[in-house]
């Protein structure tokens, strides 16, 4: 089964902290990881 995986984020931190937890399979799956700050940006869908 494929499952697209997308993982959103406020900032830079937290991206380094997902990108850190993906390498291990047991705490959350591969995926992408995007930076949004949703009250400086809107939301664009990715699919």
């Amino acid at each position: 089964m494929n499952r697209n995986c997308y993982y959103f984020v406020e900032g830079s931190c937290e991206k380094i902290l997902i990108n850190a937890l993906k390498e291990n399979p047991a705490l959350l799956t591969a995926g992408k990881v995007t930076v949004l700050n949703v009250v400086q940006s809107k939301i664009k869908l990715l699919f």
